[in-house]
């Protein structure tokens, strides 16, 4: 249910809450992901629910949307936890730069092309700006 750690990140700010604040300037939340995190959510009209769930893509699909819906929940608790004063989510996504490759690689073997593709994804002009923003925060000139 957590493939990108925030329920970890969660607790472990939870716990140690007082001990950051106390001793340092605040938490910063880098979040790298293949995927944007505004997608619309539209009514599909081909299908109904109950056949949505029956079939196994529709059911993985919807766990994925919790699995968002979860995390976003989580960094408003983190938020409110911390104080907007002290803490700061910044993400990087993946979006190919090749036209052909429209889906991040999920394995764990890359090609020469993948590996390029995920490495001309940096200069993206939201990664760029995520790493000025990043800098920033960390104060690094």
């Amino acid at each position: 249910r957590d493939n990108f750690g925030i329920l970890s990140a969660t607790r472990f700010l939870q716990v140690y809450k007082d001990w950051i604040l106390e001793n340092t300037s605040g938490v910063i939340l880098v979040q790298i992901t293949s995927t944007e995190e505004i997608e619309s959510i539209l009514p599909d009209r081909e299908q109904g629910s109950i056949e949505k769930l029956l079939k196994p893509l529709g059911l993985t699909g919807l766990l994925f949307t919790v699995q968002s819906f979860e995390q976003d929940n989580n960094i408003g608790f983190i938020t409110d936890l911390m104080g907007k004063e002290n803490f700061e989510l910044i993400r990087f996504y993946y979006d190919p730069v090749d036209e052909e490759m429209p889906r991040a690689p999920v394995s764990f073997h890359l090609t020469s092309r993948d590996k390029s593709n995920v490495i001309n994804a940096v200069h993206s002009v939201e990664n760029k700006r995520a790493m000025r923003r990043l800098m920033e925060e960390l104060e690094i000139e």
